[in-house]
């Protein structure tokens, strides 16, 4: 089974997008990256925070899977939730005075929950299409991982042509 990780802001509604209607433009892109590899959709993004929560309705999310319907995409799966956990780093000057800093746990990132999902399932192979790195090196998913780089444009056709690659190579790319 091939999969394509997907988050939305920065990806399917550019940063900036005076609402949260996904551009059409973008949807088809992604229907013609499903189409040319036979992937499945498993939704990284926070958007996914809001798929199954009880008694709550979360029109932005309604709209998404409407939208990806009309062009026959469905969301396959999502990545499991982790809580965010702060790291305290302490560190000491020349001068003996202690500066204090608080940096976000790895492990409770998109990227550890992307490599647990891989853990509990059969994957041929895979890409992770996202506008920020989250740890992706840290659990050897690197390579899996195509960047959007103009988070204010979203997905363009070069994207869709690296993950394409990714996704059609004979190999599953990520190493333990």
């Amino acid at each position: 089974m091939k999969i394509i990780f997907l988050d939305v802001d920065g990806v399917l509604l550019p940063i900036g997008s005076k609402d949260k209607t996904i551009p059409e433009e973008k949807i088809i892109l992604l229907k013609e990256l499903i189409d040319k590899t036979n992937a499945k959709i498993v939704l990284s993004s926070t958007w996914r925070l809001n798929a199954n929560r009880k008694n709550y309705e979360d029109e932005d999310y309604k709209n998404l899977v409407k939208s990806l319907k009309n062009h026959e995409i469905e969301i396959y799966d999502y990545t499991p939730a982790k809580q965010i956990k702060m790291i305290k780093k302490e560190l000491i000057t020349k001068s003996g005075m202690t500066i204090v800093n608080y940096v976000i746990d790895p492990c409770s990132t998109r990227g550890a929950e992307i490599s647990e999902w891989l853990e509990k399932n059969e994957v041929s192979s895979f890409v992770i299409l996202d506008d920020q790195d989250f740890y992706y090196e840290l659990f050897s998913l690197k390579d899996n991982f195509v960047q959007i780089d103009n988070r204010y444009m979203g997905l363009e056709q070069i994207d869709t042509e690296k993950a394409k690659n990714i996704l059609n190579s004979k190999t599953k790319i990520r190493t333990k």
